[in-house]
């Protein structure tokens, strides 16, 4: 186990003062200011925490760290200070301990990371590197959470005060009877203190996956599942209130709505191929919104010129929501076990969450375990890990937790290690000649052909590409993370020579909507099928 790092923890809120005031305007300003001291005041009040407000571009809170200000539009450049921030605070033998950026991307910039992956993103947006003292942002060091309002101060102001309330809990205060209950519930578990009630929603073509990540929180035999369910006839313990909610639904970056998929196997009698699984006004307000959420749509945290109205995650916050964790770009995943993906980080989170630990450090040990896994498995993080550790965002504050266990005495939520884990080995499967199938032994375009009929029925006469995955780039026609990390250096590992990575694109219709669905299959240097990799 690495050396942990003794400093105390401070907890940082991230904000522009300029772009606060230009964007929602002097008045929201002003109310907004006031609920980020207010929050400060109660974290201070925890245990062992300090708490700063840092606006990047005013020296007034700049300068007690001796730090000067910067270009609030320059996300590398914010997160060079967050760096610095954390330097100064050595001094005082404190550390970051946790980010709560105030704002959406116009307000603090995401970073627009190339895409590692053969499909139609042509960035991912992440706030991976403001969690990271250098430039390894897939292994990030502190938990950074969101509130992603930047144009509704009013939803601004209320999750910051619903971030303060949930601080302003005092163990001392509580009840004999609820000091009880906690006893009960740290000592003997749910068994006596009582079930917390959870929700699993699935496209039916992933229910084995979705089980597989759902029984980390909650029964599978309670999963729901679309189709046939859909957003119109919702059963009445899909809208009652829930601490702990997953999705695995398909996502459409222009579309503010979920959907369902038929599985083809025993979905036989369903005509609609991606029903309506869940809206917008699905999601009420009124104590019943979901705590914490992990969603694996694609974008379903896409947040960047959205409203509560034209995105779910934001009308999960604007409802109640705590923490909603998903991805800003296209997701990947799994069709079956083992898990990969969005599927593997999902169930890595809740068995984190499960040791009743905060939701930003939850996701940020669950990236971390995630990567460490992967690379054991394959020697190197390819295109899909990469995409995974990156556009998986929190939005919330990190250190909400859903549960109310009181930490042991000397127990601690955040921790840091002292040295930073090494930068992992990448593979590219971007840029290079393409192949054709002709170059692919029969048998192994046998095993494709077998695997699309079984897993993919709709893709048989989707676009196909074939390119060999290398693990150093040259950045030939392309960008993308193993470049920036190595550019064509050799990387020391060949573990992903000679493999080739077969991607499947169609858009499939279904009525007035066209949904894209990308597959990327791996194959191994004697043909074997390494991995399947299915688009959410």
């Amino acid at each position: 186990m690495r050396e942990e790092d003794g400093r105390s923890p401070a907890y940082i809120l991230l904000s522009s003062h300029t772009r606060l005031q230009q964007v929602l305007g002097v008045e929201a300003f002003q109310a907004i200011d006031q609920s980020m001291l207010a929050l400060l005041e109660t974290v201070r009040k925890r245990p062992g925490w300090s708490a700063y407000r840092l606006y990047v571009d005013d020296p007034d809170t700049l300068q007690p760290f001796g730090l000067s200000p910067t270009d609030p539009g320059n996300a590398w450049q914010i997160k060079l200070r967050l760096a610095d921030l954390d330097q100064a605070l050595e001094k005082r033998g404190e550390m970051i301990g946790a980010v709560l950026i105030v704002g959406g991307h116009d307000i603090v910039p995401f970073h627009l990371l190339p895409n590692p992956t053969d499909d139609d993103d042509e960035h991912v947006p992440s706030d991976n590197p403001y969690a990271t003292s250098d430039e390894n942002y897939f292994m990030p060091e502190w938990p950074v959470g969101r509130l992603p309002f930047d144009k509704d101060a009013e939803s601004l102001v209320k999750a910051l005060q619903r971030a303060a309330s949930d601080h302003r809990v005092d163990p001392g205060s509580l009840s004999l009877g609820l000091r009880l209950r906690l006893w009960l519930r740290r000592k003997m578990g749910r068994v006596l203190a009582g079930e917390c009630r959870t929700l699993g929603y699935t496209a039916s073509i992933w229910r084995r996956a979705s089980i597989a990540v759902y029984k980390a929180i909650g029964d599978p035999r309670s999963m729901i599942s679309s189709p046939p369910v859909e957003a119109e006839r919702l059963p009445s313990h899909a809208v009652k209130a829930a601490r702990l909610s997953y999705y695995n639904l398909h996502g459409l970056e222009g579309s503010p709505e979920w959907y369902g998929q038929r599985d083809p196997l025993h979905d036989q009698s369903v005509t609609t191929e991606f029903p309506v699984a869940l809206r917008p006004q699905d999601v009420v307000n009124g104590g019943r919104a979901p705590k914490v959420v992990f969603t694996e749509a694609c974008y379903g945290a896409n947040s960047i010129g959205k409203t509560a109205e034209t995105a779910l995650s934001l009308k999960f916050l604007a409802s109640g929501s705590r923490a909603v964790i998903g991805s800003t770009k296209i997701s990947y995943g799994s069709v079956t076990p083992p898990l990969i993906a969005a599927d593997l980080l999902g169930r890595l989170f809740w068995q984190y969450l499960n040791q009743h630990l905060p939701v930003g450090e939850a996701l940020r040990r669950a990236k971390l375990k995630y990567a460490a896994e992967m690379h054991g498995r394959q020697g190197f993080l390819d295109g899909e890990d990469q995409k995974t550790l990156i556009s998986f965002v929190l939005y919330g504050d990190p250190l909400f937790r859903p549960d109310d266990v009181l930490l042991r005495p000397g127990e601690k939520a955040i921790i840091r290690s002292k040295a930073r884990p090494a930068t992992p080995k990448t593979a590219c499967a971007l840029g290079g000649p393409e192949l054709s199938q002709n170059d692919l032994d029969p048998s192994t375009m046998e095993k494709i052909e077998a695997i699309v009929a079984q897993y993919l029925p709709g893709m048989q006469k989707g676009l196909c590409r074939i390119r060999a995955q290398h693990v150093h780039c040259e950045g030939e026609g392309h960008n993308c993370p193993t470049h920036d990390f190595t550019g064509a250096k050799k990387l020391g590992h060949d573990s992903g020579e000679g493999a080739l990575v077969v991607t499947l694109a169609k858009r499939i219709p279904d009525g007035q909507i066209a949904h894209p669905y990308y597959a990327h299959l791996t194959i191994g240097p004697n043909g074997k099928i390494m991995k399947l990799a299915v688009s959410r």
